[in-house]
């Protein structure tokens, strides 16, 4: 229990505004080749299916 009225508490911090995460968008995903989510999405099924592809040639190869 804080009884200092010169120290801050947790209830005197503002929390962030939304105009200050107005600049940011649910889509972007900081990733430097993979800027929105679809991206991110379709290549993760392509190196899946690519994946499933390379086992499928390998267990054939060497059946």
């Amino acid at each position: 229990m804080n009884l200092d009225p010169q120290q801050p508490t947790t209830t005197d911090i503002p929390a962030s505004s939304p105009d200050e995460t107005a600049g940011l968008s649910d889509d972007m995903t900081s990733l430097p080749g993979l800027s929105t989510w679809p991206k991110v999405y379709l290549f993760v099924v392509v190196v899946f299916i690519a994946y499933v592809v390379f086992l499928t040639v390998l267990s054939r190869a060497f059946a």
